[in-house]
């Protein structure tokens, strides 16, 4: 039982990192590049998504 859970807790998981890096990168092609700040907040948005 407890390993269907983590499968599908997991599944789940991955289709909202596929969602938030997609934000990500349509994000990027709207912003410019040169912003620093911002380049470093999706940075670190996208090594918490990949951390699980």
């Amino acid at each position: 039982m407890t390993h269907t859970h983590a499968t599908s807790a997991s599944t789940a998981y991955a289709a909202e990192k596929r969602d938030v890096i997609a934000s990500v990168l349509r994000d990027n092609m709207s912003r410019p590049a040169s912003n620093a700040e911002y380049m470093f907040d999706q940075a670190m948005l996208l090594r918490k998504a990949s951390s699980h």
